[in-house]
């Protein structure tokens, strides 16, 4: 079914690619569409729920849980009945150890170190922030629409994480604020002018020197073809389970240059950057002067 005008859809167990489905091409959980609201500060409430403490040996939940299209963002366009670890990577696309990993090693490549504040949008069950916490001591808030994404991510995160369920397009910070801004695969589920309006966002919440982080599809690399394929095969059945959107790097480089940022690199998503491992979306590194 289309979307409407500033929906966003849910997110998918699967996201194209034959051979790499469920592996580089990762779904994270999306914002929903509002207006930009700057200025609006992380603060504890209702839908922050404070982590526990690193690591916990058992979950206060049932080993198990049952997967149904109703849950929001949860939708795999099946039912089953998996351990909660493997649902929750499910959630985010899967092979989500691999993919934190990798996430964390582009974080390095753009110079994030001990002490840094960094806020990671669409964060879901904590893909990146898990292995994130075992290399760095920073100040982290993960945000995204899906409280039980952030209450899974709470129970395995360090106690002074912070996972806030924000449904704008914007980033709950104070402006010049924040070393690093990263979002993996969460533009690749928005309509262009939503990412603007969260690249506009993350400039103001940037400290000068600051990094905005995030990957993309785009028809400049041939292993993102598959992903087209799929979804046009999704649509012409009418079962697109949720939106993809491909953004080519004449278009970030525009936003980039109305919005004030220079453009750092661009990493391609179809060549090893890390040992033999390639991420999949190309990623963009764009630097707040």
């Amino acid at each position: 079914m289309p979307h409407a005008p500033g929906a966003i859809g849910p997110v998918a167990g699967e996201e194209a690619g034959a051979n790499l489905r469920a592996q580089f091409f990762v779904a994270s959980a999306m914002l929903t569409a509002r207006p930009c609201q700057p200025g609006i500060e992380a603060a504890p409430r209702d839908t922050e729920r404070p982590a526990q403490p690193s690591r916990r040996p058992d979950h206060p939940v049932p080993p198990n849980i049952l997967i149904k299209n109703q849950k929001a963002q949860l939708q795999l366009g099946w039912t089953a009945r998996v351990p909660l670890d493997e649902a929750m990577s499910l959630a985010v696309g899967g092979s989500a150890e691999i993919l934190g990993d990798l996430q964390v090693e582009v974080l390095t490549r753009v110079g994030l170190h001990n002490g840094m504040s960094v806020v990671d949008l669409g964060c879901g069950s904590g893909r990146t922030a898990r292995p994130l916490s075992k290399k760095y001591e920073v100040n982290y808030l993960g945000t995204d629409v899906v409280q039980e994404l952030l209450d899974y991510a709470a129970l395995n995160c360090p106690r002074q994480y912070r996972f806030l369920r924000h449904t704008e397009l914007s980033i709950p910070c104070p402006g010049s604020s924040v070393d690093v801004v990263f979002a993996f695969s969460v533009f690749t589920h928005l309509l262009h002018e939503e990412t603007f309006l969260l690249m506009e966002d993350a400039f103001r919440t940037l400290v000068s020197g600051g990094k905005l982080v995030f990957s993309f599809l785009e028809f400049g690399i041939p292993l993102h073809w598959g992903v087209f394929e799929d979804t046009v095969s999704g649509r012409r059945a009418s079962t697109l389970p949720h939106l993809n959107v491909f953004i080519e790097r004449s278009v970030i480089q525009i936003f980039s240059q109305h919005l004030g940022y220079e453009i750092v690199e661009f990493i391609d998503g179809d060549k090893p950057i890390f040992g033999t491992n390639m991420f999949g979306q190309t990623i963009a590194v764009l630097a707040k002067p």
